[in-house]
């Protein structure tokens, strides 16, 4: 098994086309769409994909980001997501959460990414708020799609919330749009 792991990832690191210089698919005036997974601690604003089944109760979470490279190897990006925690009437938590940050890939291969990201909670209403750090690599299938693992911590910022901080692994899936 673990003979085939590292084959995977060999396989996975070795690219079907170039993608170095400009005009790859970090490059300047490209748009790309990104939706993400997480393994670890949840926080309300998270902007990914979740599903969670437990004791009965099913909660969970829907939503993307997007952006644009202003310059070489440099975008901003924005998320929005929806969660929705499965829970009864008066335990019922909807969450409403947003990022706003910046993206930026070294070599096309190495991704790091800082950004706030916050939520709006229904019940009882509160807004969590971080400041977050996260950094990957890019296994980049083709010239316009990507698989992103890397680490992400999350600081928290609204102490009366939380002063918990998270820290997690995320997969993302990007397609970039020249």
């Amino acid at each position: 098994m673990k003979k085939a792991l590292t084959l995977l990832l060999i396989a996975l690191g070795v690219n079907l086309h170039a993608q170095s210089g400009v005009g790859g698919p970090t490059s300047k005036k490209t748009w790309f769409i990104e939706a993400n997974t997480g393994l670890g601690d949840a926080h309300p604003s998270f902007t990914g994909l979740s599903l969670r089944s437990a004791d009965g109760v099913t909660s969970y979470s829907v939503g993307g980001e997007v952006g644009y490279f202003l310059l070489e190897h440099f975008a901003i990006k924005a998320g929005v997501g929806y969660a929705d925690n499965g829970l009864d009437e008066d335990l019922e938590i909807e969450t409403i959460s947003y990022k706003i940050g910046a993206k930026y890939y070294i070599n096309e291969r190495f991704a790091f990414q800082t950004d706030v990201n916050a939520a709006q909670l229904t019940n009882p209403k509160r807004k969590p708020t971080y400041l977050g750090l996260q950094a990957g690599y890019a296994f980049f299938l083709y010239d316009v799609l990507s698989i992103e693992p890397g680490l992400r911590y999350d600081i928290s910022i609204n102490q009366d919330f939380s002063s918990d901080n998270v820290f997690q692994f995320a997969v993302g899936f990007v397609v970039f749009l020249k």
